[in-house]
């Protein structure tokens, strides 16, 4: 079959046609999808057997994208047509939506009969068919505007998402890929560092410490306080109906009931004594008492977190030491078991030495549990829920920097001027003397002044009136006398307390700065006299005990010896530290770097 108005010589013979109105079912014709003037051969009978339409569409469209059907619509006066194009000489073939077909050929497939109606519904305006231009069906072409049949429509759509999820997938792998990354960056950024220097671990207590976390909520409520006390007092309105005639009376010049009355009044305060103002200065003591107190909050943190960190390390070097030691004791131990074996010592020296061994051994699970516990409790004040095995710090015992020279007196006096917990006490004095003037203040009556609108319904008529009002409270009993006691109380106590504080401070900076010359000292006597002493008599007792040339008992006392020495340095090293750290706390800022 040809197409009307075209030279059958001329068509693509790659084309097939669909009745739509043939009734009678026939099986595919197998030599539709050969060429003209040839007859099927083997290669077409193997490819008989019917696939999936919508899977074999969908699979055209992806190995050859540059295929596209293309619908031929027959004239209104024809039976309708469909027409599957393919290109000429292809292999696979074009199928549509519910059709069977056979891969690489081109069946004629005869549609299902119409059902039978009493009247027929209006079939869609269709187009004669017109020659297709050459090369319509390359990639890139325009659709035919022609395209109204529904089957052939839902046949394009589905090779045009099949096309969209071709291009989709890789940015949907590269989506899912992101996200994962996304995910992995968050969680690294969510888990904690597990080594910090001292600087890292303060900034993260300052950031996460819970105490702390808790002592900032303060600052919130100071400002709710203080906005509290910049409220005004609020007007009072009322409404009032009096004299109604709800009992069924009857007012009337008989009886001379009533008349209804109807009033509206506004009733506003009037604060004396600058009652607000004081509010709001006390409001703002208030808030910078809370500043001072969280101040007051973060140096103390700042000295306990100094002060772990100082731990940890103390505790890193004494079990390097304690693992030295045991590993020169295990190496004895080797050598003793070789002159065992050889019959240069008694057995009775190998034993000695592997009880000493083993001392050292408990000595090394002391220092593990001395650096496990040091490890939780700064972690704790770091805010860690869950302490972390691999927790470390950062740097060596030795502090970086050499001990300053400083002042005790200067130190004193910069101590009570810039202690947070002197600045509080301050600020609670001021607090003091303005609650005083507010109590003092609320000793004094208010004013009320009111205004009221009423409006009568008279027998006579009806009237309105406006009323004006002034009422103020008699100061006879109540003039707050209890609380301006208990304020005057209170500043009394304040500046008790503040002298308690001047005396504390002086003290604590007294104490610090002698710990700190004392450590100091201790460190620098160390050094310069037992250390390099302390060295040189445990490396040569070492040798000369190899070499055969001393006993068990000489080289063990000056292991002993030496152990001893390094832990009496570590410990004036921690010590030194420490008192550096109490001497910036006592003083409220650094003055000597820890």
């Amino acid at each position: 079959m040809g197409l009307p108005g075209r030279d059958p010589a001329q068509q693509d013979p790659g084309t097939v046609f669909l009745r739509a109105d043939d009734r009678r079912p026939r099986r595919p014709d197998l030599r539709l999808g050969c060429r003209q003037g040839r007859r099927p051969g083997p290669r077409d009978r193997r490819r008989r057997l019917p696939r999936a339409p919508i899977r074999v569409a969908q699979r055209r469209a992806r190995s050859f994208p540059a295929r596209r059907a293309r619908v031929l619509h027959a004239s209104s006066r024809d039976r309708p047509q469909l027409a599957l194009r393919a290109p000429a000489g292809s292999r696979r073939g074009t199928r549509t939506a519910g059709a069977r077909a056979v891969p690489g050929l081109q069946p004629r497939l005869r549609a299902s009969p119409p059902r039978a109606r009493s009247r027929p519904a209006p079939r869609p305006r269709i187009e004669p068919f017109a020659a297709l231009p050459s090369g319509a069906d390359r990639r890139g072409a325009r659709p035919s505007p022609h395209l109204t049949q529904p089957g052939v429509h839902h046949l394009m759509r589905s090779i045009d998402d099949s096309r969209r999820g071709m291009c989709a997938r890789p940015f949907r792998a590269a989506l899912r890929l992101a996200l994962a990354f996304a995910a992995a960056a968050a969680v690294a950024w969510s888990e904690p560092p597990a080594a910090l220097t001292l600087e890292q671990a303060v900034e993260e207590a300052m950031a996460n410490n819970l105490g702390l976390l808790a002592e900032r909520v303060n600052l919130t409520i100071a400002e709710a306080s203080l906005v509290t006390a910049r409220l005004r007092p609020n007007p009072v309105f009322s409404f009032s109906g009096d004299h109604l005639d709800l009992l069924g009376t009857g007012f009337s010049s008989a009886n001379n009931g009533g008349p209804p009355e109807i009033a509206w009044r506004v009733d506003l305060p009037l604060e004396r004594g600058h009652k607000r103002a004081l509010r709001v200065e006390t409001a703002g003591f208030a808030r910078e008492m809370a500043e001072a107190r969280l101040g007051d909050a973060i140096r103390r943190l700042r000295s306990d977190v100094e002060a772990g960190c100082i731990d940890v390390l103390a505790a890193k070097a004494n079990l390097s030491l304690q693992r030295d030691n045991l590993r020169t004791l295990e190496e004895v131990v080797k050598l003793n078991e070789a002159r065992v074996e050889a019959g240069s010592i008694a057995p009775l020296e190998l034993t000695r030495s592997r009880v000493a061994m083993l001392q050292f051994r408990s000595g090394v699970r002391r220092a593990e549990l001395d650096l496990l516990t040091a490890r939780s409790k700064l972690q704790n004040l770091l805010g860690r829920k869950v302490p972390a095995d691999d927790f470390d710090v950062i740097g060596e015992i030795r502090p970086a920097a050499p001990p300053p020279e400083l002042d005790f007196n200067q130190l004193r006096e910069l101590a009570v001027a810039a202690r947070p917990d002197a600045q509080l006490l301050e600020r609670t004095q001021a607090r003091s003397r303005s609650e005083l003037k507010l109590q003092l203040a609320q000793g004094k009556v208010d004013y009320l002044y009111g205004v009221e609108y009423r409006r009568q319904q008279g027998i006579a008529g009806r009237s309105n009136s406006l009323g004006f009002f002034f009422s103020v409270p008699l100061p006879l009993y109540n003039r707050n006398q209890g609380e301006i006691a208990r304020v005057r109380a209170e500043a009394e106590q304040l500046a008790r307390q503040g002298e308690a504080l001047k005396a504390q401070i002086s003290a604590e900076v007294k104490t610090s700065f002698q710990e700190f010359q004392g450590a100091k000292e201790l460190v620098a006597g160390i050094e310069h006299d037992l250390l390099k002493s302390a060295e040189d008599a445990r490396n040569t007792s070492a040798y000369v005990y190899r070499a055969g040339g001393a006993t068990l008992v000489e080289f063990l006392d000056a292991q002993r010896a030496f152990n001893d020495t390094m832990q009496s340095y570590f410990e004036a090293q921690a010590a030194y530290r420490r008192a550096v750290v109490r001497l910036n706390a006592a003083v409220g800022r650094e003055v000597a770097r820890a």
